[in-house]
């Protein structure tokens, strides 16, 4: 819950300034269905494509020892809010947790859905390891 408040908030400030599903540069991009990242020094034309295709995925920080890992505009944005919450960090790195990234968007797979009554939906999709429907059902209901 405490990593996850620190990714949240990450989140939500990209997500406020528009760049949640777009490519920053400093951004540590994650696989799509895949715990493999890497960092471009330069967002060119194959990046924009990937991220377009949902191959690739900004992330955001699982908090922990060592270093983030982004830089330029990415680095400054989540340094300062991690500052903001200063005991929450102290508490994952002291607890021994190694910095780790997460995709800032998840994109529900094979997804279908079926008017079974007129008030009642059914929806059916799948989504990677650690994914949770109800985030999804949250930003369906909320849009």
């Amino acid at each position: 819950a405490v990593r996850s408040e620190i990714f949240n908030r990450v989140c939500a400030a990209r997500i406020e300034q528009g760049s949640w599903d777009q490519a920053l540069l400093g951004d540590i991009f994650a696989l799509d269905r895949s715990r493999a990242s890497f960092q471009s020094e330069e967002i060119d034309e194959e990046i924009l494509r990937r991220i377009a295709e949902h191959d690739i995925h900004p992330s955001g920080p699982l908090w922990g020892r060592g270093d983030l890992g982004t830089g330029h505009e990415v680095a400054q944005l989540e340094q300062t809010i991690v500052t903001e919450l200063e005991e929450l960090r102290l508490g994952l790195e002291q607890a021994g947790l190694e910095q780790d990234r997460r995709a800032l968007r998840l994109v529900p797979q094979e997804m279908r859905w079926e008017w079974v009554e007129p008030s009642q939906l059914q929806l059916n999709f799948w989504l990677p390891a650690g994914s949770y429907a109800t985030v999804i059902l949250r930003e369906l209901l909320d849009y």
